[in-house]
């Protein structure tokens, strides 16, 4: 497979920005329900709740299907891919475990949002690790970032309770948006990494 076949579709960076467009919108419409409960009930008849996560399942599947169908094998084969499938899928099921009333009502309400920052605090700290030819300080900032929201939200609920799904609009769009446009070029990165034929060559005849 050449290198060119394994950046055939839609690679990393268009994938990032997609993942980052859909983080904002959804945390910011997640923040209006917060600030107008009432109107999606009143509009649709759902609760604002299961709406939010009805919402948050759908961008996930959407990203699920352009990863399965049209992105890249570059992206497909990506170890930091595997990684948020599995902890945002977990966030999910947390999500729906409340909407469908599985959760027991004295952890519910830390089976929302809360999840979803360990999963960006894990899976930005992961990908910082394993990403290469991206740009991981975007990423170790993106965990250091996630656990600060976190615990403020924690410490000084009244301060940051108006504003929270915003700053976490911020913290899951802003990795993704800084990589996609600072790290090199995938056909660059993947010549800095595997070396040419007459490099090769060369390197057989004087090792």
């Amino acid at each position: 497979m050449s290198a060119a076949d394994l950046h055939d579709g839609v690679d990393t960076s268009p994938f990032l920005v997609l993942g980052a467009l859909l983080g904002a919108i959804g945390w910011a419409a997640t923040q209006y329900v917060a600030w107008n409960p009432g109107v999606v009930l009143g509009a649709v008849g759902v609760a604002g709740t299961t709406a939010i996560v009805l919402g948050w399942l759908g961008a996930t599947l959407l990203m699920a299907a352009v990863g399965l169908t049209v992105a890249s094998r570059a992206v497909r084969y990506s170890p930091p891919l595997w990684v948020w499938s599995g902890l945002v899928g977990a966030a999910i099921a947390v999500n729906l475990s409340v909407v469908l009333g599985v959760a027991p009502r004295s952890v519910a309400r830390y089976a929302l949002w809360h999840p979803w920052m360990v999963a960006f605090a894990l899976g930005f700290a992961l990908t910082a690790i394993l990403a290469r030819g991206r740009n991981r300080l975007a990423y170790a900032a993106g965990s250091a970032s996630s656990l600060l929201v976190l615990a403020a939200a924690v410490v000084f609920p009244a301060a940051t309770g108006g504003i929270i799904f915003l700053l976490t609009g911020v913290v899951h769009a802003g990795p993704l948006l800084v990589d996609a446009y600072t790290a090199p070029p995938a056909m660059a990165a993947t010549d800095d990494a595997t070396p040419t034929d007459d490099a090769a060559s060369t390197t057989a005849r004087n090792p």
